[in-house]
Order: C-alpha cells, then sequence, then structure tokens
C-alpha cells in the first residue's frame, strides 16, 4: 500500500520535470530564432558598409557580391543566409537583403 501512495506523490514532481524541459525547449528555440535574424541583420549592414566603402574608395559600388568578398574580406555563411545583391548602375547603391533560410 506504501509503494502505491510513493507513486502518487512521484507523479506530480515527474509532470512539473516535463513542463520546466518543455518551457527550456521553447525558449531556446525562440532565442535560436532572434538570433538568426539578428546575424541576417549584422550581415545586411556589413555589406551595405562594404559597398559604401567601396564606393568611397574606388568611385563605384561593387558590381557583384564576389567583388565585396574579394577585396573587402566580406564572408557570407551561404548555409544560413541567402544574399540578394541587385546592381543597377556603377554609380547607384546596390539592393541588399539578406534573408536567413
Amino acid at each position: 500500500m506504501e509503494t502505491k501512495k510513493n507513486k502518487i506523490h512521484f507523479l506530480p514532481s515527474v509532470i512539473i520535470f516535463a513542463v520546466i524541459v518543455l518551457l527550456v525547449w521553447l525558449l531556446f528555440s525562440r532565442a535560436s530564432a532572434s538570433m538568426d535574424t539578428d546575424g541576417g541583420q549584422t550581415l545586411e549592414t556589413a555589406l551595405e558598409n562594404s559597398a559604401v566603402l567601396c564606393y568611397s574608395l574606388e568611385g563605384f559600388y561593387p558590381p557583384s557580391l564576389d567583388y565585396l568578398a574579394d577585396n573587402y574580406g566580406v564572408v557570407v555563411d551561404q548555409e544560413h543566409y541567402i544574399v540578394h545583391y541587385d546592381v543597377f548602375a556603377s554609380n547607384i547603391m546596390p539592393d541588399i537583403r539578406v534573408v536567413p533560410k
């Protein structure tokens, strides 16, 4: 009889532990998603700053993302981000957008 009582007292502890594990997992998922978005914004800002630096030093905006990588050391993590780099003319700032995958 006493064993049955111990099992009943043990059950709320297991449920509370499971709820805590679930909450930690949910918070971690949200934090991870937030970091991906922030990282994409940081990359976009770095690309824009590098393009402006190129324009101020060379007199034209970079013709491609590869030009920025080769000449200004910008590294894009293509496993985690998609970069849209659209050039209209050499004297107009390119349209740069970074989207997390």
